[in-house]
C-alpha cells in the first residue's frame, strides 16, 4: 500500500493521539479516518511531536499492537514539513463555537423593532438632530459675534 496524503481531523496533544481522514482521491480508503499516535510522527525539526485540526500530512497505513489499521510514518504533505516543524511561527487552537441557525432570535429582535432598517434609519435621524444641533451652535455663535 502506497502513501496516502490526509487531513487532521483533530489531536489532542494532552493525549497524544487523534484522527487523520484520508484524501487522497484514488485510494480504497479516500474518506475513512485512521487513528494516529504522537510516535508515530515524523517530525523533521521540532521535539514536539504534534499535529494541528485542519493540517495536510501524508502516511502510510500500518496496524497497531491489537491489529488495528493506524497512521505510520505522518510527515508533512508529500515529505514537507509539519506545522510543529515551522520555526518562525507559532500557532494556537481555539476550537469554533457552532454557529446557531435558530431564527427565534431574530423574530425576537423584529418584535422589538431591533431590526437592521430600524438601525440604519435611527443613524440617520441622529445625523440630522446633530447637524441641526450644531446649525443652533453655529446660529447662537454668529449672534454672539454680532453684537
Amino acid at each position: 500500500m502506497g502513501q496516502l496524503d490526509g487531513n487532521v481531523k483533530w489531536f489532542s496533544i494532552k493525549k497524544g493521539f487523534g484522527i487523520v481522514t484520508v484524501r487522497t482521491p484514488d485510494s480504497e480508503h479516500v474518506g475513512q479516518e485512521f487513528f494516529v499516535h504522537y510516535t508515530n510522527i515524523a517530525s523533521q525539526e521540532s521535539t514536539y511531536r504534534r499535529l494541528y485540526p485542519g493540517e495536510y500530512v501524508s502516511f502510510n497505513v500500518g496496524k497497531d499492537n491489537q491489529g488495528r489499521d493506524t497512521c505510520v510514518g505522518v510527515q508533512g504533505i508529500h515529505g514537507g514539513p509539519l506545522l510543529a516543524d515551522n520555526t518562525g511561527y507559532r500557532y494556537k487552537v481555539i476550537k469554533m463555537k457552532p454557529i446557531s441557525t435558530d431564527t427565534s432570535q431574530v423574530e425576537g429582535d423584529a418584535e422589538e423593532g431591533k431590526t437592521e432598517d430600524n438601525a440604519e434609519d435611527n443613524t440617520e435621524d441622529n445625523a440630522e438632530d446633530n447637524a441641526e444641533d450644531n446649525a443652533e451652535d453655529n446660529a447662537v455663535v454668529s449672534d454672539e459675534t454680532d453684537e
